[in-house]
């Protein structure tokens, strides 16, 4: 009994321990263990360390002071070393200035926005390792996000009823990024900004128009743009922080998580897709066949559209013939073709997501594919 008692109490500490992956893997689980993470990790700390010390009462024996040092060590990393919010820290009000064009790489891949005449970039580089940066141009507040579970960036406007919202990630759901904000401690799923519990439950964030392309097309049409960039002599505040930016950035290419509605194999799980969704139809795009054809024509629900991919930008846009009610509701070649072989940029932009097939399966079940 003194044994079982004490492997059960380090198999409850370890489960405290490693709640984010383990929550990665139960797509079912209740949003619960995400809105109050912290209260749950420390429920199997505390249960895990009663059951190690009822197991000490049958006697002191090596075994115990083994079953002891252990539980003991799990508790002190959860608590200093392995704290979500510690190994993945996001960005808050970070430094940005003005740089000169060559004062960053070119072919940098960037996510940028402009608001009210101002515009910022937030390189890959920098969102990646902090998947949130806390932000704010001029007087506006935004959230830029970041998931490397599924390669999808969304920056979204954090005031939710009047309030401004700050974030850190949590763990992975359905392949894709949590994250809570600190004001209310609601939990709010990355891809759909929708909130999954908290006060705010069923509240969508606003996604804000943004692009990502490379610096040099980034600073040519926005020039006096400011870069986001981490304060100088900024540290880490885990120890563990590079060896987890380094898993964060290519571990994802090698796990494919569960989700609720299976694999969609039409695609390769980490197959880049351009996701579209006209007249409430889904529909994604295979990035390789985009950047082999350069430009693709396509109907969607009636709606004549263009993807175009720019390879000089390394950016993907997407159009749609301008023109209201039936005039827009035309097949390709019924005097659309004129406008795809003209200038498509000419009509009215698409937002785009660019991001991994399985995120976009997994949010859009049974999406419409080009083939």
């Amino acid at each position: 009994m003194r044994i079982i008692l004490g492997v059960m109490g380090i198999a409850l500490t370890a489960i405290g321990l490693f709640l984010p992956p383990i929550q990665a893997l139960l797509p079912k689980l209740s949003p619960y263990p995400y809105y109050r993470q912290l209260l749950v990790r420390r429920s199997f700390y505390a249960t895990g360390a009663l059951f190690v010390f009822v197991s000490a009462l049958y006697g002191l024996y090596l075994s115990t002071w083994i079953t002891l040092v252990i539980t003991a060590a799990l508790i002190l990393i959860g608590e200093l070393l392995l704290v979500p919010r510690k190994v993945i820290p996001p960005l808050d009000q970070p430094f940005s200035r003005i740089i000169k064009p060559d004062d960053f790489p070119e072919n940098a891949v960037v996510v940028g926005i402009e608001l009210e005449g101002r515009s910022r970039a937030y390189p890959l580089s920098i969102l990646p390792p902090h998947h949130i940066v806390n932000d704010s141009l001029g007087e506006t507040p935004v959230a830029a996000t970041y998931c490397p579970a599924c390669r999808s960036g969304y920056i979204y406007s954090p005031l939710v009823r009047g309030m401004r919202l700050t974030f850190e990630p949590v763990s992975v759901r359905r392949r894709n990024m949590v994250m809570r904000d600190r004001e209310t401690g609601s939990v709010w799923q990355q891809e759909t900004g929708i909130c999954l519990m908290g006060k705010f439950k069923g509240e969508q964030l606003r996604i804000l128009d943004s692009g990502m392309c490379n610096w040099r097309t980034w600073v040519h049409e926005h020039p006096g743009t400011t870069i986001c960039l981490r304060p100088e002599n900024y540290r880490h505040p885990s120890p563990l922080g590079r060896i987890f930016g380094k898993l964060l950035d290519r571990g994802p290419e090698h796990i494919v998580g569960p989700g609720l509605n299976g694999l969609d194999r039409r695609l390769g799980q980490h197959d880049f897709i351009v996701g579209v969704i006209v007249a409430g139809i889904p529909k994604a795009y295979p990035l390789g066949k985009l950047i082999e054809k350069g430009m693709i024509t396509d109907n969607i629900g009636g709606v004549p559209v263009a993807l175009v991919y720019e390879e000089k930008a390394d950016r993907v846009r997407a159009f749609k013939k301008p023109g209201k009610g039936r005039q827009a509701l035309q097949e390709p070649g019924n005097g659309s073709e004129n406008w795809f072989a003209g200038k498509p940029e000419q009509g009215e932009s698409i937002p785009v997501v660019r991001q991994w097939w399985l995120a976009w399966s997994e949010y859009h079940p049974g999406s419409e594919l080009f083939d």
